[in-house]
């Protein structure tokens, strides 16, 4: 039993950084428990930006092949002025960023990665997971550590010599193992939306040259980012505003006129684009103080959300969580 434990790994939630490290500790021998707390998996989000030094993990863990043919290779990253829509700089990808990185700079549905991960986690039978699991508790010996798990109504342990937070920015493994920061809500919310390539929003955001490209549109009040995802049939569409707090989970009930408020001012396309792309999922972006520490001598590390939610930089909260 002791010989097990050492060589087992729990890993709390299977989003993207869970899943992943399911899979980095599983081509390095250890067992792999995985818990997740929702009763199925399902993607959180829509679009997702893959940067080369996250697709470069993904290849080596043999998820990439599996991503490719429902991903898109945008031609460049492309700033406009959200008023004017002129173009104020450009970073050329595609091939070229290929070449000089190694990896390619996708874009995809948070689901087509979420699938792909998945289908390289059946191929490991290393790796158990168990869906409507929640972390109850927690305790620490001197070479392991205990999750109390509830699983239909039942109680059970997990133990192994290392525990994983991959929870989220709402962790419990972060409470329960003793680590003193909480999240807090930054003060923007963050708009959603996926539409179809042939809809009418989808003409209009093809029209103002974002078809290829990932495209932020910059303004003093918001600013709104646009890519191809699911091989090129539709588009996520993302937006940053100001507001106030809502509920403490991935999407909740927003007021639309902040963000139709928050876009006077802009091009009339885009104006229009607002709304025509339309019903828009708002949620709370929250933050995590990254100067705390997120291990413990104990046996307990954070990763992913639980560890450095970030309001967005550079589209690097995914590959931080892959890394």
């Amino acid at each position: 039993m002791e010989d097990t434990r050492s060589r087992q790994v729990v890993i709390a939630g299977a989003g993207v950084a869970g899943l992943t490290a399911a899979l980095a500790f599983s081509e390095r021998g250890y067992l792999v428990r995985l818990f997740e707390q929702a009763p199925r998996l399902e993607a959180a989000g829509a679009g997702i930006q893959l940067s080369p030094n996250a697709t470069r993990i993904l290849r080596q863990l043999g998820v990439l092949d599996r991503l490719l043919p429902a991903a898109v290779r945008p031609e460049a990253v492309v700033l406009k002025d959200a008023a004017t829509l002129r173009e104020l700089a450009r970073v050329p990808l595609g091939e070229a960023a290929e070449r000089r990185w190694q990896a390619p700079y996708l874009v995809a549905h948070r689901a087509d990665l979420q699938d792909a991960l998945m289908a390289r986690l059946a191929e490991r039978p290393d790796i158990s997971l168990v869906t409507g699991a929640r972390v109850g508790g927690i305790a620490t010996g001197p070479r392991h550590a205990t999750a109390t798990v509830e699983i239909a109504g039942k109680t059970v342990e997990a133990g192994g010599f290392l525990l994983i937070g991959a929870d989220g920015v709402w962790s419990a493994i972060r409470a329960f193992g003793g680590f003193s920061a909480k999240s807090r809500f930054s003060g923007e919310l963050a708009w959603r939306a996926t539409i179809s390539a042939g809809s009418v929003a989808g003409e209009a955001l093809a029209a103002v040259g974002a078809a290829n490209c990932v495209t932020t549109f910059l303004h003093p009040g918001f600013h709104l980012v646009a890519y191809p995802v699911s091989n090129g049939t539709a588009f996520n569409l993302a937006a940053f505003t100001r507001g106030e707090i809502i509920a403490e989970r991935w999407s909740g009930h927003a007021d639309p006129n902040i963000l139709l408020g928050a876009m006077r001012g802009t091009a009339a396309a885009l104006a229009r684009l607002a709304e025509d792309a339309g019903p828009w999922t708002a949620w709370p972006i929250h933050t995590v103080d990254q100067a705390q520490p997120w291990t413990t001598p104990a046996g307990i590390a954070l990763i992913g959300d639980a560890a450095h939610a970030m309001t967005p930089f550079a589209a690097q909260g995914a590959a931080m969580a892959i890394e």
